[in-house]
């Protein structure tokens, strides 16, 4: 094990050591992820959550259990009003829309997908790398994918 592998680790543990809500959950966290607003994240058991992930638990994530977030995934649970939008230089403090994330149980999030705010994603389901969630994915057991992610095949 290489001195890199060995600073790698001892960061990992340092992160878990000092997030008590993450405890006794069984995570597997590879590489340093950005979780803001801890304590809207509500999480299932043998969660892997990958290096360069961003959750926003702003709003609200609930996480189920066996879930897989690949490298580099986003998951944002709110949103600015864009009602007024062509009236943007008017409107200098526009309002975040809270809208609850939920992801069930065995959902694979590929590299760099995205979820979005306000989003269901039933249980066993793959979303292909790169794929951008903008709608409820439930088609239990399908893999889906694409911008925005739409059914490829039953699993």
């Amino acid at each position: 094990m290489t001195i890199h592998h060995i600073i790698s680790k001892l960061y990992r543990e340092s992160y878990l050591l000092f997030r008590p809500s993450l405890w006794g959950k069984r995570l597997q966290i590879n590489g340093i992820p950005v979780i803001g607003n801890r304590s809207r994240l509500t999480l299932g058991h043998d969660v892997s959550i990958n290096s360069k992930c961003y959750i926003q638990c702003v709003g609200g994530v609930k996480i189920g259990s066996c879930v897989t977030i690949s490298y580099g995934c986003t998951i944002l649970s709110s949103d600015l009003q864009s009602q007024d939008y062509p009236n943007i230089c008017m409107v200098k403090n526009r309002e975040h829309i809270l809208q609850p994330v939920e992801i069930g149980d065995g959902v694979w999030l590929g590299a760099g997908s995205k979820v979005m705010p306000g989003v269901k994603i039933a249980p066993r389901i793959i979303v292909g790398a790169g794929a951008v969630v903008t709608k409820d994915l439930g088609k239990e057991g399908w893999l889906y994918a694409g911008v925005p992610a739409k059914p490829i095949k039953p699993l």
